[in-house]
């Protein structure tokens, strides 16, 4: 029940959950009226005459009814009407439920997807991005089954309920026999499956993951791959993630099958020893009727134990999920608003800043004092692994210091103020990640759209000529840029980084992957462009370096 209430809490709409449920007992209490309607209309067609009771002449009196011929017409038209209603209710029911369980889904991916983008960057960095897209894409879905399993057990259980209140009507000492029986028989084939299930789903969620990451794996460095030639590595490794989870599936799905044919053999069992114990204890003119309400009790009794089973498994079998996107949903998340501006005229401050990456033994720094100009073109040099990246990534505000903090005219950047202060920079990193579109597309990158201010990036970047060969800004790029070359990538990332009139501008090892030449051609520009802007560069090359008025030596040992 605690995975069950943490759902509610991820997703809400208990009142649209419980009307769901209510509808689901109503279309059980149908499907137990319409199978409680076939034993009276069997048992009168094969005596052939009305039944002698106190419902029988209701009817009768009710349509001046004078032949078992007219009441068997009218008893006809009544049950061919009450299916054709049933099948409407159901087929209402089954779009409601459908509904219901898809747009639960809808409603837990968004959630997450929603969450994903504002947790603090530090957190996001310590997780596998291919964790992230399995708990989006699969493990959402997987709530799906574990809603629909919830709605089944609780209407199959009341139509077992009411099934068991006929047979407890027509038989009270039978009844009980028979409930003591199938209780067994239900401890037996589910309770003691139950940590194999439980087992089976751990197993799912390792494997699951494992054969999500080696296809991110794959696909994000299929060249080097190819290069170096790891197809069998990967291959070997997918495919033990792949047989594991095929294997942890196939017993799952054993598991799940075999009630049916458990509960079917048994099924078939009772029901010969209720007719021999019927023909032992009862009059034949009885039989018809009281084996009737047995058959029928059992004919969908036995569904609905299997349906109860299935249910609990899948849930048994899926509830990980729950707790897999619970605990995403506590990762920390940033709550800045655009409150306060922020006015850079002067310097930017970092001021006793002490930061380490989680999971970390050592500070990477450790009451580091910086102090950054307005309009400066400043070099941020160190070995490799000294934080440089870590070090823009603090100025830009997108690490928080543990201790410290960044200051820009004096002002401390803090909640009030960091998404204006976000606003004033422009990002060039060494990857620019290019996705399937045009050019003015990724120029834009999800910012409100002027064609104007693209064209005029572009041309500042010196790509809109080239592009002019091609079809303009309407030129697709290919999945991650591929069809351009990695100096016109590069001149891509510089648009997008002006897009939005930057004042402050960040290299961090932008062409570290072009040849000299091209190199030397993108710095040029970005210098002139960075006029009238403060310029903050990583590099390794000093020829990268060479016009930057100010250095900054990191340096963490």
């Amino acid at each position: 029940m605690e995975e069950i209430k943490k759902l509610f809490d991820i997703v809400g709409n208990r009142k649209k959950t419980g009307y769901i449920i209510a509808f689901s007992m109503f279309v059980a209490a149908i499907e137990f009226v319409g199978l409680a309607l076939i034993v009276p209309y069997v048992s009168m067609a094969v005596n052939h005459s009305i039944p002698d009771n106190k419902y029988a002449v209701y009817i009768v009196n009710l349509f001046n009814i004078e032949s078992f011929q007219e009441m068997m017409i009218y008893a006809s038209i009544f049950i061919v009407i009450f299916y054709l209603l049933r099948l409407l209710v159901n087929l209402i029911y089954g779009y409601i439920s459908l509904r219901f369980v898809n747009n639960l889904r809808h409603v837990v991916m968004s959630k997450l997807f929603n969450h994903y983008a504002y947790i603090d960057y530090a957190h996001f960095v310590s997780r596998n991005s291919s964790d992230f897209k399995k708990t989006l894409l699969q493990e959402s879905l997987n709530t799906q089954v574990i809603a629909k399993s919830m709605i089944d057990l609780i209407s199959e259980f009341f139509i077992l309920l009411l099934l068991i209140g006929l047979i407890v009507y027509v038989d009270w000492e039978l009844a009980v026999v028979l409930g003591v029986v199938f209780g067994v028989m239900f401890y037996a084939v589910t309770f003691l499956v139950k940590a194999k299930v439980s087992n089976s789903a751990d197993e799912r969620i390792e494997h699951s993951r494992g054969v999500h990451r080696h296809v991110d794996e794959m696909l994000n460095n299929f060249k080097f791959i190819k290069l170096i030639g790891a197809e069998k590595i990967k291959t070997t490794s997918f495919n033990e993630n792949s047989h594991g989870l095929y294997r942890v599936n196939s017993l799952f799905q054993l598991i799940s099958m075999s009630p049916k044919f458990i509960l079917e053999t048994f099924g078939l069992i009772v029901i010969v020893a209720i007719i021999y114990y019927l023909i032992q204890s009862n009059s034949p003119e009885s039989l018809v009727a009281t084996l009737g309400v047995y058959s029928v009790a059992f004919y969908r009794a036995l569904p609905s134990l299997n349906k109860i089973i299935g249910s609990y498994n899948n849930f048994q079998y899926f509830k990980n999920t729950i707790d897999q996107i619970d605990e995403d949903f506590k990762i920390k998340k940033e709550h800045y608003l655009l409150i306060d501006n922020m006015n850079f005229e002067e310097k930017i401050e970092l001021i006793n800043v002490t930061f380490k990456y989680q999971g970390a033994d050592e500070f990477l720094f450790d009451g580091l004092d910086v102090v950054i100009n307005k309009g400066d073109k400043v070099a941020i040099l160190g070995k490799s692994g000294c934080g440089k990246s870590t070090f823009a990534d603090i100025v830009m505000g997108v690490l928080k210091p543990d201790y410290g903090y960044v200051a820009v005219d004096g002002i401390k950047v803090d909640d009030t103020n960091m998404m204006a202060w976000r606003k004033r920079f422009g990002y060039i990193p060494q990857e620019i990640y290019l996705y399937d579109a045009t050019v003015a597309d990724n120029v834009a990158f999800g910012r409100e759209y002027d064609e104007k201010r693209v064209i005029e990036v572009l041309k500042q970047a010196n790509i809109y000529d080239y592009l002019q060969t091609k079809k303009g800004i309407e030129t697709m790029v290919g999945e991650g840029g591929i069809q351009l070359s990695g100096g016109q990538k590069q001149r891509i990332g510089i648009a997008r980084a002006l897009y939005s009139n930057p004042e402050i501008l960040v290299l961090d090892e932008a062409t570290s992957a072009l040849d000299n030449e091209t190199e030397s051609l993108i710095m040029e520009e970005v210098y002139k462009l960075s006029a009238d802007k403060t310029l903050i560069i990583i590099a390794h090359r000093l020829s990268t370096l060479e016009k930057c008025t100010s250095r900054i030596v990191l340096d963490n040992k």
